[in-house]
């Protein structure tokens, strides 16, 4: 069992995309060997970002979404929002690559890191976000 380094946080291993992703995600992280669910194939597509939430908040999760919404959820418990600002305008392979390379480098080098909140750039950088909001406690 690998433990976190000393003073950092444990981090959900679990993935979950968001409805507005493509299904092919899904399967690419599934075939690099991620635990990764999806809103649709759950059949939960369309429910409210606070039923989210409490699931969230239930099973820890990491968040991949493109709705800002998120970044205003009070109680998120040890969940973690990816909010992806991918440009819609790249074509969808594109688009996918990008978002598997940006959640490779986040369990490479952000994954027991303190912030819950990041942002995932243009070309797949990851951005974390420092907030001192005790609703995200």
């Amino acid at each position: 069992m690998c433990l976190p380094p000393a003073g950092a946080l444990p981090r959900p291993q679990k993935i979950l995309l968001d409805e507005n992703f493509p299904l092919d995600l899904h399967q690419q992280l599934k075939s690099l060997g991620h635990d990764v669910d999806h809103i649709i194939p759950l059949r939960i597509r369309g429910i409210p970002d606070q039923e989210i939430v409490r699931r969230m908040r239930e099973s820890p999760c990491i968040f991949l979404t493109q709705d800002d919404d998120f970044f205003d959820q009070p109680k998120m418990g040890d969940s973690v929002v990816l909010l992806s600002r991918v440009p819609q305008r790249l074509p969808i392979s594109e688009r996918t690559r990008i978002w598997v390379k940006a959640i490779q480098t986040f369990f490479e080098n952000f994954k027991d890191s303190k912030p819950r909140l990041y942002e995932i750039g243009p070309t797949g950088e990851i951005i974390p976000w420092k907030t001192i909001d005790a609703r995200l406690d």
